[in-house]
């Protein structure tokens, strides 16, 4: 089934986190091909911050050295 140019822009829309554009007048605007290039952009990006999230989650953080909490230095630094 084929999607409409409304639904492609709400899905873009969404993928955005985009509350205040109006769809219709998104879809109005935009051709189908170029909506479907904006959503699979969309769709990269998201899944580029998705693998650095877990990649930033599985990093083994080391523990601070009790000196850091003394001398008030960042964790940035080692």
């Amino acid at each position: 089934m084929t999607r409409s140019k409304l639904d492609l822009a709400t899905h873009l829309l969404k993928l955005c986190n985009d509350t205040t554009t109006d769809p219709q007048k998104l879809a109005d605007v935009m051709t189908i091909r170029k909506l479907h290039y904006e959503i699979e952009k969309a769709e990269a990006d998201l899944d580029e911050i998705d693998s650095k999230i877990k990649e930033a989650k599985s990093k083994d953080k080391k523990p601070r050295p009790i000196w850091s909490f003394l001398t008030l230095d960042s964790d940035d630094d080692t």
